[in-house]
């Protein structure tokens, strides 16, 4: 692992002592893009050595560009129900820091 990544999972591991709704049981969402895969990883191996239950949902990188660049406005509106729940039944969501 480089550095950067080993920073981070010091931090994530300081934060998921202290975060409030974690610990065994809980459903964590990862969401990232695949640039982040290593960080994702690590975040992965964290949650199930803290007793949580991980899901990752990958992104492409420039997705979000290419969405806006293509879609028409009904598909702009759409909400995929995969996004919608990880935001409403997940205990903790992780967003990509990259």
């Amino acid at each position: 692992m480089t550095w950067l990544i080993l920073e981070w999972l010091s931090l994530l591991k300081f934060w998921s002592v202290t975060r409030p709704g974690f610990g065994p049981g809980s459903r964590v969402a990862i969401t990232a893009t695949t640039a982040a895969e290593p960080l994702a990883r690590a975040l992965f191996e964290l949650v199930l050595d803290r007793g949580g239950n991980p899901h990752i949902l990958f992104d492409l990188p420039g997705q979000d560009e290419i969405l806006f660049a293509h879609a028409s406005d009904a598909q702009l509106d759409y909400l995929s129900p995969f996004q919608k729940a990880a935001f409403e039944e997940f205990d903790v969501l992780s967003q990509d820091p990259l």
